[in-house]
């Protein structure tokens, strides 16, 4: 008998659901009559249910913890794999093309998902600890709270703003589709505002004492929990609402048996439709992902690791891209214009460490792989290697206990690993593996140079180091005072230090791609507070210097870089510029990080 009641709910029409409230409460869902105020245990999962909603076609579908797949009581849409790396902080989806909105585990991203969620782009990054998302399908507006705030944008992530006459303390919100209304709540009221922000009223205040929760308009009411703080130890909670169609003064109250749940929205599809819905033709406008934006037109979205053509419907797969490290994650975007330094590149999901990693991340450096999207990364005591795409991590091997890894370089023509270790207190030694990490030789290298060099971290490592595949030469550079040492790896022999510019800090930079039958290379010197590009031919142990030019928009703290085609790119802890070497020394901004930018590479 219980079994036919709960599948003749999962049955019920919108106008029923509409008669009734969905709670999540842990494992459980619960039905609430609210004319009856009877409660029903609509389904009870093995796991934590992380996040729970309807999909554009209605159905409930619901993410567990630490789950890669979905789950629904629709076989259709049970089962389904999230991209790589993904876990849902929050999902809605949108009923005019089926494609799922999802914000990551960390509130950084924003992401768009077709129907299968067989592909997925980031449309939005270094959001700032982003919790929801509601849309609005007739508008085409997007809404996230972020921060206490509420944000807006179109569906493909672009001309966000902020709706500035809201609070900035807003802990839930939703929206009135009728009145092209946004409903926020705070510790103290709620109130309401039109999609651009510029009408704000309140809706109700509150007692001090109360403790509210979880806002969601449905069927022209606005509901809330509310828990009494001097209850809360009986574990009781009010479900309150009121019609939106005036002042709410004197809310009704429904009370459960239970604490900690939140109301589960049930979306109103019946007022959507839209006429002429590109997004619905076949064959299909786009490679990938169809994204309707206003006044029924498309953009065309394509997956990670994808770059939308210059007919702006096909995908073409890309096989560069910048990754930046921060403190317990690799990010990554795409130079989709290497033409110029333009701020529009394409992010990808971060890939986050395991925790072996994470125990010594101010050691790490990383480096390309032996394939696409690999790279490999070492925490000075290991030798990893990382998808990016489809985040497996996996230990390649491990060092000596008496030696460190300093930094290494892989070259892809003659499949070999070249890493540069410290052996001893002023002791040092570049060894060679093949493709399956099988070490090859092993050749020591002193210096009194560099007897007073700090290596405690990464960060103070003396060495830069670049390869030339042209001629098998590996070039490792003393920061401190410009110097430059020659590793042969045919020979396996060092070569004399000499500098380029005397006692003058200097930075390598990998030229991608590299220069083919040619001594040429590039890099960065400081001289006082002036950062200098500099770039010339390296002929046996000397080098020229062709030209150079003084970055004078570069913060004089810039620690890394490399050349892509013409193009300077650099970093420093928090900030990644592009510089054109032909057209202008005045430095672009390309990308500004909150958390520490350990290093950037071309892979």
């Amino acid at each position: 008998m219980q079994s036919e009641i709960i599948q003749s709910l999962q049955n019920q029409s919108e106008a029923e659901f509409n008669n009734s409230l969905l709670l999540l409460q842990e494992k459980s869902l619960w039905l609430l009559n609210l004319e009856t105020e009877h409660h029903f245990n609509w389904h009870e999962s093995n796991n934590y249910i992380s996040e729970f909603y309807f999909n554009f076609k209605g159905k409930p579908m619901w993410f567990e913890d630490q789950s890669k797949t979905t789950h629904s009581l629709t076989l259709e849409y049970d089962g389904l794999p999230l991209p790589a790396n993904l876990k849902v902080k929050a999902i809605v989806d949108d009923s005019a093309t089926g494609n799922s909105y999802v914000i990551d585990e960390k509130g950084k991203h924003l992401l768009v998902l077709n129907e299968y969620y067989q592909q997925s782009a980031v449309i939005l990054s270094d959001l700032e600890n982003a919790i929801d998302i509601k849309i609005d399908p007739l508008t085409r507006l997007i809404f996230i709270l972020a921060n206490g705030a509420i944000l807006r944008c179109n569906m493909d992530g672009q001309s966000l703003k902020t709706l500035k006459s809201l609070r900035k303390d807003i802990s839930d919100f939703t929206l009135d589709y009728n009145s092209k209304k946004v409903y926020s709540l705070d510790k103290t009221l709620i109130q309401y505002s039109d999609y651009d922000g510029n009408i704000q009223k309140i809706f109700h205040k509150f007692e001090t004492f109360d403790h509210v929760s979880s806002l969601t308009f449905q069927n022209d009411k606005l509901f809330w929990m509310q828990q009494d703080e001097f209850l809360k130890s009986q574990s009781l909670q009010h479900i309150i609402y009121c019609k939106v169609n005036k002042i709410c003064q004197k809310p009704s109250k429904i009370t459960v048996l239970f604490h900690e749940s939140k109301i589960v929205a049930y979306p109103n599809t019946s007022v959507i439709t839209i006429d002429n819905n590109p997004c619905h033709l076949q064959p299909p406008v786009c490679d990938h992902i169809c994204i309707l934006v206003a006044n029924s037109t498309y953009t065309c979205a394509c997956d990670q690791f994808y770059q939308l053509s210059d007919d702006g419907k096909t995908c073409k797969f890309i096989e560069h891209y910048l990754i930046y490290l921060l403190k317990f994650s690799f990010h990554g975007k795409f130079i989709n214009n290497s033409s110029s330094c333009s701020n529009d590149l394409i992010p990808f999901l971060p890939v986050y460490f395991n925790y072996e990693v994470n125990q010594y991340h101010d050691r790490i450096v990383f480096s390309k792989g032996s394939k696409d999207f690999e790279i490999f990364i070492s925490d000075y005591k290991n030798m990893y290697s990382i998808d990016l795409k489809n985040a497996e991590q996996k230990i390649l091997f491990k060092v000596p206990s008496y030696t460190e890894v300093l930094l290494f370089t892989y070259d892809s023509e003659v499949e070999r690993l070249y890493i540069l270790m410290k052996d001893g207190k002023y002791l040092y030694c570049m060894r060679t593996y093949d493709k399956h990490m099988m070490k090859l030789s092993e050749v020591q290298h002193y210096s009194y140079e560099h007897m007073k060099a700090s290596l405690s971290t990464s960060q103070s490592v003396p060495y830069s180091m670049v390869m030339l595949t042209h001629n098998k030469l590996l070039l490792l550079t003393f920061r401190r005072n410009g110097k430059i040492t020659q590793f042969n790896s045919s020979t396996n022999i060092f070569g004399n230090s000499s500098n380029v510019k005397q006692n003058d800090p200097i930075i390598l930079l990998q030229k991608n791609p590299p220069y083919l039958n040619s001594r040429k290379f590039n890099w960065l010197t400081f001289h006082y507070n002036n950062v200098i590009w500099g770039w010339g031919t390296m002929i046996d142990d000397y080098y020229t210097v062709e030209s150079s030019i003084i970055l004078t928009s570069v913060s004089s703290n810039v620690n890394n870089g490399f050349i892509y085609e013409e193009n300077l790119y650099v970093a420093d802890s928090h900030s990644i510029w592009c510089v054109q070497k032909n057209s202008s020394i005045n430095a672009n901004i390309i990308f500004k990080s909150t958390e520490d930018i350990r290093e950037i590479k071309f892979i």
